[in-house]
């Protein structure tokens, strides 16, 4: 994902209100997961559809896309996947969570899930522009 996708990403992550599989699919695409598509016939009719299977980093398919959004243990994978070796942290309240990964800016939003997610990912901002 280039600098653009990234602050697209970012953005939608900031106006979530609640966990969205979608938006855990454009972070998976970041972390290496690939989308394909293939035709599949139903045996009972014969119909062909196409069908999206994940492909995972290591290559398994079909690959099931964690629930970065939704799930704080799949958010810290990304961040560690993200930002190995960096110290970080995560706080909630009922309003909310926060986020910080060393070397990048603390992230609010609606879920201490969501806030890790844009804690790693603007992480990964901060190193793509350091010489």
């Amino acid at each position: 994902m280039n600098a653009d996708e990234l602050e697209r990403l970012i953005s939608r992550l900031e106006s979530l209100p609640e966990a969205s599989r979608p938006v855990d699919g454009h972070i998976a695409v970041l972390v290496g997961f690939e989308k394909r598509t293939v035709d599949v016939i139903d045996p009972k009719t014969g119909d062909r559809r196409t069908h999206v299977q994940w492909v995972s980093p290591s290559g398994e398919c079909p690959a099931t896309v964690p629930s970065y959004t939704a799930d704080i243990d799949a958010a810290f994978q990304l961040a560690q996947a993200l930002a190995p070796g960096v110290a970080g942290g995560c706080s909630w309240t009922p309003e909310g969570g926060t986020a910080l990964i060393e070397g990048a800016e603390a992230c609010e939003a609606s879920t201490p899930a969501i806030a890790l997610c844009m804690a790693a990912i603007k992480f990964k901002m901060a190193q793509g522009t350091r010489a």
